[in-house]
């Protein structure tokens, strides 16, 4: 495989083990080091305790939905600038443009695909990266 992201550290935030295990699965053999949440706000503590270069967060969970956890992460002084990828079994055009209007960064398609997961990667970090180079 020649895509390596060695250094990069991805925070995955869903209340289903298998989708966290799964993500999981398919990210460390990237080289980037994988923090797991269960929920939104073991999220937002492993997000203050080592920050993320990119949070994928699950739409759909119980209690602190995605919306709620992007709105409590973007108060936060040291967070408001962290990356995040909805992820959602919802894909129609009003669900994705609801994603990009609530401040997501990119929105992946449940069942993930790994082609998808990557492009949305990719796309986020280069995305980060080019917005911090000063020009």
């Amino acid at each position: 495989m020649g895509t390596r992201l060695k250094g990069v550290r991805i925070l995955v935030v869903d209340d289903h083990e298998d989708a966290r295990e799964a993500m999981s699965l398919i990210l460390e053999p990237l080289g980037v080091t994988v923090d797991l949440a269960r929920n939104g706000p073991d999220g937002l503590t492993l997000a203050r305790q080592h920050p993320p270069d990119v949070i994928f967060c699950d739409l759909r969970m119980p209690g602190m939905d995605g919306f709620a956890f992007l709105e409590r992460l973007r108060s936060d002084p040291e967070l408001r600038r962290s990356r995040v990828i909805a992820v959602s079994g919802l894909a129609s055009e009003d669900d994705v443009r609801r994603t990009w209007q609530a401040g997501f960064d990119g929105h992946l398609v449940k069942p993930i695909i790994y082609d998808g997961l990557l492009a949305q990667l990719k796309r986020t970090l280069w995305a980060h990266y080019h917005a911090a180079v000063p020009w």
